[in-house]
């Protein structure tokens, strides 16, 4: 069990802290807010190993694999969990050694979690072999996780449009008082934003950039190429 109270089970991958780390610090750190918008968020089927008994479903941008996902033929497995199959196998990353992953020494892969619940309240787990029919102890710390999210094709991942600091499309009052909050130290423009937020490229961000704002917004310049004297 995951509580004192015995109400929430330890394989239930929806109660659980790694779906939390991946929905929360995971997905901060290691995107730009740019980045995450093209992130769709996908409803995730918690169905038990073996079993069409399932905890409920959820919904998240980054998740776990399931044993279904990785016997789907669709996507480049095979379709037993109980072949050593090669696009299984999967080697760790330095980061995730440093962690305390444990590698075979003569294979170099690794064992990685699934999100699925196995046979008595263990998780499903592809093993270094690529056999993905074996169950895991929940507690293990001793094997890596592989997060996977769903990427709109029709989003392209590009640099966050010159002004356009709320990302909302349009540049207008609002970027324009984003600029002024910032440079007066109420507002802390995002790192990945700043390129964006400093229109005449002097390196800082103040009331110089969000005038250049303003004036595009009702049409006095056409564009942010030239500077005129302000």
């Amino acid at each position: 069990w995951s509580n004192d109270d015995h109400t929430v089970r330890a394989d239930d991958y929806t109660k659980s802290s790694v779906r939390y780390w991946l929905e929360n610090s995971f997905l901060s750190e290691a995107f730009s807010v740019l980045e995450l918008s093209k992130v769709e968020e996908t409803a995730i089927n918690n169905k038990k190993y073996g079993s069409e008994e399932a905890y409920e479903q959820s919904e998240d941008k980054a998740f776990l694999l399931s044993y279904d996902d990785v016997t789907n033929e669709a996507y480049g497995f095979t379709g037993s969990g109980s072949e050593e199959d090669l696009n299984r196998k999967l080697a760790a990353t330095d980061y995730a050694k440093i962690q305390g992953v444990i590698t075979e020494t003569d294979v170099e892969s690794t064992r990685w979690t699934l999100r699925t619940s196995h046979e008595n309240g263990m998780a499903s787990a592809v093993y270094s072999s690529g056999n993905a029919d074996s169950g895991v102890n929940i507690y293990s710390a001793t094997g890596g996780i592989v997060p996977a999210m769903v990427i709109n094709p029709e989003k392209s991942i590009t640099r966050a449009e010159k002004g356009d600091l709320d990302l909302d499309g349009k540049v207008n009052s609002g970027d324009a008082l984003i600029m002024l909050k910032h440079a007066v130290g109420l507002e802390e423009i995002k790192e990945d934003l700043k390129l964006s937020a400093d229109i005449n490229n002097d390196g800082k961000i103040n009331s110089a950039d969000a005038l250049f704002v303003l004036r595009y917004s009702v049409d006095m310049i056409g564009g942010f190429g030239y500077f005129p004297n302000i």
